[in-house]
């Protein structure tokens, strides 16, 4: 996803159930772990932030919205269920569903100045991959 500088690495899966993923944006790794659910817009990029990888504890997700122009990030409140159809429906307004095994999707609207934005945190730099002989050098002063 080139445009909007997002990287997705596999790092596991569910037992018997979805994949997840770590998340970079423009090189940053997200804290967390995220599912397939991705919507993009002109100005925002959403992500399902999975809060639990237990298949015993049921899906719990927050959405995470990405400000493309200000690289910015906002969290909603946790949501029981998974993420499904984020929409925007004005410059200030977006609706998203949240879909329970029940098959139920109730919607939901969200002015965009009531998130609370923060900047995106550098908490792990990106490094390159180092040779793996390199590394142990490092480690045991080889």
């Amino acid at each position: 996803m080139d445009k909007t500088n997002l990287e997705f690495k596999d790092v596991g899966e569910i037992r018997f159930g979805p994949a997840y993923f770590e998340v970079k944006y423009k090189g940053i790794i997200l804290s967390g772990d995220y599912g397939r659910f991705v919507k993009e817009f002109d100005n925002y990029v959403f992500l399902e932030k999975w809060l639990t990888t237990s298949a015993s504890e049921g899906p719990r997700v927050k959405l995470t919205v990405i400000n493309k122009q200000t690289d910015s990030v906002a969290y909603l409140r946790t949501v029981e269920g998974f993420i499904d159809n984020v929409s925007i429906l004005s410059e200030k307004e977006f609706e998203y569903g949240k879909r329970y095994s029940s098959g139920m999707i109730p919607r939901f609207s969200v002015l965009f100045d009531d998130l609370k934005w923060e900047n995106i945190r550098k908490e792990k730099e990106v490094k390159k991959d180092v040779p793996i002989k390199k590394f142990f050098k490092n480690i045991f002063k080889i």
